[in-house]
């Protein structure tokens, strides 16, 4: 996998995922520390907080470029019945008419959390998955929160998960999630995954309230310009 995703990283000329333990990517990336310091070519880790840590040590040592945490998130795992959580109104599907609507959340989603992504390339992303039906509304006279889940095979898995600032604190977004996660494992799904931003201990809170619990984490170090 070590090499894979290095070989990715120096076409894109940008990004590294490391999928592997340290002991094992490090004793193979020789080669690829050459090539990217050669090419100047890796501008983000991506990965397990120790590989990608051992990683950034190394490429300080040969590069002089230090990083810098972007952030850490921690995936979660649902594979039983979800705890019910109350709140004003109900879930349902999405209406034609409220496509623009969830464009428009989504785009605001994305400059709320700083996420990296291209806007045209997550709203082509967003089309797609409505036009496949993988997005719920929370409707309290009237829509006030999102969410949409990609599935794959018998495992499902939850992004995005947004509501608009003046319908927060509301308990909507958390009795969403509940009511969607219920839907899709009564309707075959073996196991159920979402992703948290480890800083926002108040959504991990609340995942883990519904049934969802800890299996992973994963950080994202920005390398930074080597100092002079």
């Amino acid at each position: 996998m070590w090499q894979n995703a290095s070989t990715t990283a120096l076409r894109q000329a940008m990004h590294l995922t490391v999928h592997d333990r340290p002991e094992s990517f490090l004793a193979a990336a020789g080669l690829f520390l050459r090539r990217a310091e050669a090419e100047n070519s890796v501008r983000h880790v991506v990965g397990p907080p120790t590989a990608c840590e051992a990683f950034a040590r190394t490429w300080l040592e040969r590069t002089g470029q230090d990083h810098a945490l972007r952030y850490r998130l921690r995936h979660l795992e649902l594979a039983r019945s979800p705890r019910r959580l109350a709140a004003s109104g109900r879930m349902r599907e999405l209406r034609a008419d409220e496509h623009d609507l969830i464009l428009d959340w989504q785009a605001a989603f994305i400059v709320e959390v700083g996420m990296p992504d291209d806007p045209e390339s997550v709203r082509k992303k967003t089309l797609r998955r409505l036009e496949q039906g993988g997005f719920r509304v929370w409707d309290d006279d009237g829509v006030v929160a999102f969410a949409g889940y990609g599935s794959g095979g018998d495992t499902a898995r939850m992004a995005p998960v947004y509501t608009p600032p003046r319908f927060r604190c509301r308990g909507y977004a958390s009795a969403l999630v509940a009511e969607i996660s219920r839907e899709l494992l009564e309707g075959g799904k073996r196991a159920l995954f979402l992703t948290t931003d480890v800083a926002n201990p108040t959504s991990h809170s609340i995942y883990q309230r519904i049934g969802y619990r800890p299996v992973a984490e994963h950080v994202h170090l920005a390398l930074l310009a080597a100092t002079t």
